[in-house]
């Protein structure tokens, strides 16, 4: 790795175990969305394939800040293997919390869950929108935002005519 005097900085900001603690938090809420959508029709399997198509750039992401952060190769897999249990502990306890739950807890934890994932991704493109100099350069992230959210709830207006 390089030094940070290579770049003008005095010191190496160590960002490893925040991301790790992070990370592991948003996964247990991944078990949260499997859990609370398994009985939904259609949602189940789409939640779940969404769940399981970012765990591998999440754990990808998670070991090389964690090397990049000079820890060693046991603790960085042994934050993995933390890391790997998150997602199935969430959604155990989720399903132990539902299990005799009404229909309005139900959609409650799917409207939770889907909540902390907008709030996720609006609150690493907002700031990236707003650095943005250009017209083009502000408007295009916006609008592929907010067009993503539409067409979901077009979806579920679609899912629901049918």
């Amino acid at each position: 790795p390089e030094h940070p005097a290579e770049h003008g900085q005095t010191s190496h900001v160590h960002i490893g175990g925040a991301v790790a603690i992070g990370i592991s938090f948003h996964s247990m809420l991944d078990g949260l969305a499997v859990a609370s959508s398994y009985g939904q029709a259609g949602l189940g399997s789409a939640v779940l394939v969404a769940v399981i198509a970012h765990k591998i750039p999440e754990a990808f992401a998670l070991a090389t800040l964690l090397l990049l952060d000079h820890w060693s190769k046991p603790a960085t897999l042994a934050w993995l293997l933390a890391y790997s249990v998150t997602t199935p502990v969430g959604a155990i306890l989720t399903f132990d919390l539902l299990r005799h739950a009404n229909l309005f807890s139900v959609a409650a934890a799917v409207a939770f869950s889907a909540g902390t994932f907008l709030a996720i991704a609006a609150s690493d493109i907002l700031p990236r929108i707003q650095i943005q100099r250009s017209y083009t350069g502000r408007a295009l992230p916006l609008v592929a935002f907010l067009g993503g959210v539409m067409l979901s709830w077009l979806a579920a207006l679609v899912e629901r005519a049918l």
